[in-house]
């Protein structure tokens, strides 16, 4: 019983039709999160220092969007600075449901 309610929470928390590299996107961003919950920087910021070396590139579309995504699931957040950059953080409060989020995947889902 257990086991298909966390089943459900994460198919409800990674609930679109996502492919592998976006699920591996969305992992990465919010562990970057979890690990550095101060962090706030901009896309151009968050494509520079967020991801550890050797993973995946991603492409500022891709960020973008995914980063769009967590905010509307309530995750991060997101705030213009300028007409056209917005800084993007975690959600202090959403951290232990993130960290759940996260516990559902082994290392060896990532890549």
């Amino acid at each position: 019983m257990l086991a298909g309610v966390k089943h459900a929470f994460l198919q409800a928390a990674f609930a679109q039709p996502a492919t592998h590299r976006h699920e591996q996107l969305r992992r990465q961003l919010l562990r970057y999160c979890v690990e550095h919950p101060d962090a706030k920087d901009t896309i151009e910021g968050i494509l520079a220092w967020w991801f550890p070396r050797g993973s995946a590139r991603w492409s500022a579309d891709e960020v973008k969007s995914t980063l769009d995504e967590l905010i509307r699931d309530g995750l991060l957040t997101g705030r213009s600075v300028r007409q056209s950059e917005v800084i993007y953080g975690v959600r202090k409060e959403k951290l232990s449901e993130i960290e759940k989020l996260l516990g559902g995947f082994t290392a060896d889902t990532d890549e």
